[in-house]
């Protein structure tokens, strides 16, 4: 019997909730493990959607940005995979933890990418409730002055899609983090 990608998956699903600090560093090589399998011939060992997100997402908890977009753009070009709602809200994670001075602009970029891809049809990139905070607090983590308006303008964008495509509705979690960045926005004017 040869492992299969079921099988990878739920070793890297433990792996991705384990504690273990070398747990990632065994993601990675499993992944490896998974793409030399399957360039020995072993096609039930392509790496897919759910190892690939599962590794950038232990990168992206460890902040490791670039590995995370050089992943996505391998997971694109070699398995001719298109990322998600996960992987492109991994994406977004990763750009708000790097605290680079483009990351606002390049989460918005992303998310943007997604809500258009929905409007034409595509359900597996809709932005949900995930997608809309975490652009949000990119902006808030950034110090931007702009914050409370971007949070605002995106709470709009949500509820036209939801109204107009079928989106998701702002969740209880989404309306607090833009009451979130309007009051710190509001802190900063009045400091």
């Amino acid at each position: 019997m040869t492992p299969n990608d079921e099988t990878f998956n739920a070793i890297l699903s433990n792996w991705l909730k384990s504690k273990d600090n070398e747990a990632r560093s065994l993601m990675i090589a499993l992944l490896e493990t998974m793409e030399k399998l399957f360039n020995e011939g072993n096609l039930d060992a392509k790496p897919d959607r759910i190892a690939v997100n599962s590794v950038m997402s232990a990168l992206a908890r460890n902040g490791e940005l670039q590995r995370v977009v050089q992943l996505q753009n391998r997971m694109e070009e070699v398995y001719d995979i298109a990322p998600d709602t996960v992987s492109n809200n991994i994406l977004v994670s990763a750009w708000s933890k790097s605290q680079r001075s483009e990351a606002p602009e390049r989460a918005l970029e992303i998310f943007t990418q997604m809500e258009e891809g929905f409007k034409k049809g595509n359900q597996e990139v809709k932005p949900d409730n995930y997608s809309y905070t975490s652009v949000i607090d990119c902006f808030v983590k950034a110090n931007r002055p702009q914050a409370g308006p971007q949070a605002m303008g995106l709470l709009e964008r949500m509820q036209a899609l939801h109204r107009d495509h079928g989106g998701d509705a702002p969740s209880t979690g989404c309306y607090n983090v833009v009451l979130n960045s309007l009051a710190t926005a509001r802190n900063k004017d009045s400091a």
